[in-house]
């Protein structure tokens, strides 16, 4: 979850975005026209959770993938990776996460064909 923080003084206000950090991650990279989507896990305590990351794209191709992972502190780990081709088409992914403890949390990546290729509607 993020948390947007204002702050006046004096007629002036501040605005400040603050991250929380999150034990799972979705980290995306494109490589030579393929798009390398991987779900990392860092945990600053352990913590059992589940996971699923949903994929669409490439004229209607849809993958979805799940997990379960427990965390230990300190430790990074990949705990899926998906490469889809022809990334220039037009994607979507979206991580949901869910702790064993606390709350539920989704992280969403999206690339616009249209938009790569200078297209206006």
């Amino acid at each position: 979850m993020a948390l947007w923080l204002l702050c006046s003084a004096w007629s002036m206000s501040v605005s400040t975005y603050v991250e929380e950090v999150r034990p799972v991650r979705l980290v995306t990279e494109d490589r030579a026209g393929r798009l390398e989507l991987r779900v990392v896990g860092q945990a600053d305590r352990p913590i059992a959770l589940t996971y699923s990351l949903e994929v669409t794209g490439g004229g209607g191709n849809r993958t979805r993938q799940r997990g379960d992972a427990r965390l230990e502190p300190g430790q990074r780990v990949d705990l899926m990776t998906l490469t889809l081709g022809n990334s220039q088409a037009g994607w979507r992914a979206r991580l949901s996460v869910q702790p064993e403890t606390g709350e539920a949390y989704e992280i969403t990546r999206s690339h616009d064909a249209a938009e790569a290729n200078g297209s206006e509607e």
